[in-house]
């Protein structure tokens, strides 16, 4: 727990400042590759977080209320771990986004998270 909030802590200093972010529940917590209609073990996983309050992606009148994380961030299983347990005790998260839409483009890319009371 202590590496996790060091990790979140150092992302905190180091942030883009084009970024936004969100304090909300989390709606849904969707994990999925690359290709999901097509089994392959060697394809890249996703996560994706529906957070209240978000905006529409990369600010696009079709975009969707979302972050999304690939499983080759260092932060994946860590985000992974706090959106499941927020989700699960009904907690509030704070979110931080970039305003980037470069691994899905229809979801923000993923800052960092942290749970609230």
């Amino acid at each position: 727990m202590k590496r996790i909030i060091l990790i979140v802590f150092s992302m905190l200093w180091t942030m883009n400042a084009s970024a936004g972010a969100v304090d909300g529940k989390i709606i849904k917590i969707d994990i999925h590759s690359d290709n999901w209609e097509t089994y392959n073990v060697n394809d890249k996983a996703y996560m994706s977080l529906y957070v209240d309050g978000l905006p529409k992606s990369c600010n696009q009148s079709s975009g969707v209320r979302r972050v999304i994380i690939s499983q080759d961030h260092p932060l994946f299983n860590a985000a992974l771990s706090i959106a499941i347990a927020a989700k699960q005790a009904d907690k509030r998260v704070h979110i931080n986004f970039l305003n980037t839409c470069a691994v899905r483009s229809s979801a923000w890319d993923f800052g960092y998270i942290s749970m609230r009371e």
